[in-house]
């Protein structure tokens, strides 16, 4: 703009110049037409700068006073009639003032429920019409319990005829344009969480915030985020073992060994080797005295163990005198070691 002025005004120069020199006007004249001019001329970007500042403050002063009534709606528990003139009035919690628009800037209201809702008729303020633009903020005013707090700083107004002409509005004086960065936040009250991770080796377990509310709020002071557990380390499956030597043949012609030790440490479960086998049974030598017990055949039952001179029973060694009496049958020949199963021949 300023640049087609100067060219207007170039032009004009010259084509005075040459004008007054072909009707043969004195120097001194044209020194005065030229004075004229450039009085003129800056009496003319006096004015376009004028304007531009003008056009801001206005909008300024504006957007600074429906901050400042917002605010105070908050302030003041503001209820809304929901639908119009219904008589039938809600409470506001969130206060919003808009401007992602940039052309225009837009106040509405939400409800005081979990996941706020608008409520009532949105006011849209066009600013095109005031020869300014404005940045992108979105402030909120709170009014839980008659706390008040907002968000984003600074809204920058530009005016559209010279952009390097900007005012900034913010709420550190209220109902009038300021230049200084107080931050408005609206702070948290309540907050949603994940649940607990996995307890570490240090004993510990951790946990996030999912949500918090009001929406877009920062800072409050949320549960504990981590907690103390017990750890306990993981579990692993055996893969190897050791074991004793195979035990003593049983008379039911089997053995056993054990597990000595397994790998890896602390280790549970796994297939190990088996810890039984069959084996052959051989009886131990008799020892032939009154404390062992004799039978005869199937035939014998119980008795009393009295002397029966000249009675013999051989077991694979020499012959031994032994002591034995039968009910059922006298036949040393049927004569058998209890324990050991062996049929004296």
């Amino acid at each position: 703009m300023k640049k087609n002025i100067h060219r207007k005004i170039s032009s004009a120069f010259d084509f005075t110049i040459y004008s007054s020199i072909k009707r043969g006007f004195s120097i001194m004249e044209l020194l005065v037409v030229m004075a004229i001019l450039s009085i003129m001329t800056g009496v003319l970007f006096v004015s376009v700068g004028d304007s531009s500042k003008k056009d801001a403050e206005v909008a300024a002063q504006q957007i600074s006073a429906q901050l400042k009534a917002l605010q105070n709606e908050a302030l003041t528990g503001k209820r809304i009639e929901v639908p119009a003139n219904s008589g039938t009035f809600i409470s506001a919690c969130y206060f919003v003032f808009d401007t992602t628009a940039l052309t225009s800037y837009k106040v509405s209201y939400l409800d005081c429920s979990a996941a706020p809702q608008p409520i009532g008729s949105d006011l849209i303020v066009d600013l095109k019409k005031k020869k300014v633009t404005v940045d992108a903020h979105t402030i909120v005013f709170t009014s839980p319990r008659g706390e008040v707090s907002g968000n984003d700083s600074d809204v920058v107004i530009s005016s559209t005829k010279d952009p390097s002409v900007k005012k900034f509005v913010n709420m550190s004086s209220a109902g009038s344009t300021a230049t200084s960065d107080t931050n408005l936040t609206v702070t948290c009250t309540s907050w949603t969480y994940s649940d607990w991770g996995t307890c570490q080796a240090d004993s510990t377990q951790t946990r996030t915030i999912t949500s918090s509310s009001p929406v877009g709020c920062t800072g409050g002071n949320p549960a504990a985020l981590s907690q103390g557990c017990v750890y306990v380390p993981p579990v692993e499956t055996c893969t190897s073992w050791t074991y004793s030597a195979w035990g003593a043949c049983q008379p039911d012609n089997t053995q056993t060994r054990t597990i000595t030790s397994s790998s890896p440490v602390g280790c549970t479960g796994g297939t190990p080797e088996s810890l039984t086998q069959s084996c052959t049974y051989v009886a131990p030598a008799g020892i032939w005295n009154l404390q062992t017990s004799w039978y005869i055949g199937e035939y014998c039952e119980s008795g009393a163990f009295t002397p029966l001179a000249g009675t013999s029973c051989t077991i694979g060694e020499p012959s031994r005198d032994e002591y034995i009496n039968c009910t059922d049958q006298g036949d040393d020949s049927y004569c058998c070691d209890r324990m050991g199963g062996h049929l004296c021949q």
